[in-house]
């Protein structure tokens, strides 16, 4: 299988944002790593 990265603008905001998507990100299929750059005025994902 291709490993490909994606990048998503979000409203991703803090660190209880983050923990509030952890468990749906660590469980869906197809993702093996996942990060947010809260410092980015985009919120990337």
């Amino acid at each position: 299988m291709e490993n490909k990265q994606f990048q998503f603008k979000t409203n991703i905001n803090c660190g209880g944002c983050i923990a509030s998507v952890k468990p749906h990100l660590d469980k869906a299929e197809g993702i093996c790593h996942w990060e947010v750059d809260t410092a980015n005025k985009d919120k990337v994902l």
